[in-house]
């Protein structure tokens, strides 16, 4: 069974020769797949009304310009998020979460750029705020160690010390 990443290669390599001109039989052959899959891989895009796609952008990471007009398209003429991943080679969860992020508020439709064009929400960072522990949880541990222990919600109450300690003697 072949990673995903070796899959991608394999489709990357097979639409490099299909855009030298390379028959399906042949561009399967060159990469070393059955010429079934490469009919796999072509349908979807044959059957959007698509030529062969254009190389993909530097880092499988992030959506290339080509991917994203298709699925800009593929939205405005009503086709569901599966077929429009079938058809950009894509899941269809990251299909999902690109049209949930570029779909603008006012309009409802859904652009290539609409996310870099949209103000962003200024949301405050998320912060571990530490263990928040309820003052009648704290007298078991307390009782259990022999000593009294400092409510983490409470800055001032240092222990009979003053010196910042975590527990109090």
């Amino acid at each position: 069974m072949r990673s995903r990443r070796e899959l991608r290669e394999l489709q990357e390599a097979y639409w490099a020769a299909r855009r030298r001109g390379f028959t399906n039989t042949a561009a399967s052959r060159l990469v070393g797949v059955h010429r079934r899959q490469g009919r796999r891989w072509a349908e979807p895009i044959e059957a959007a009304g698509e030529g062969i796609p254009r190389a993909r952008s530097t880092s499988p990471r992030y959506l290339s310009l080509t991917e994203r007009e298709r699925i800009a398209d593929g939205i405005a003429q009503g086709r569901s998020l599966r077929a429009i991943a079938a058809v950009v080679g894509r899941s269809a969860s990251t299909v999902s979460r690109k049209v949930a992020r570029n779909r603008d508020p006012a309009t409802g439709r859904c652009g290539p750029f609409t996310a870099a064009h949209l103000p962003r929400q200024d949301l405050p960072a998320r912060r571990h705020r530490g263990l928040r522990v309820a003052p009648r949880d704290m007298e078991p541990v307390a009782t259990r160690l022999g000593r009294s222990v400092r409510h983490p919600e409470r800055r001032g109450n240092r222990g009979s010390s003053g010196q910042g300690s975590a527990y109090a003697t």
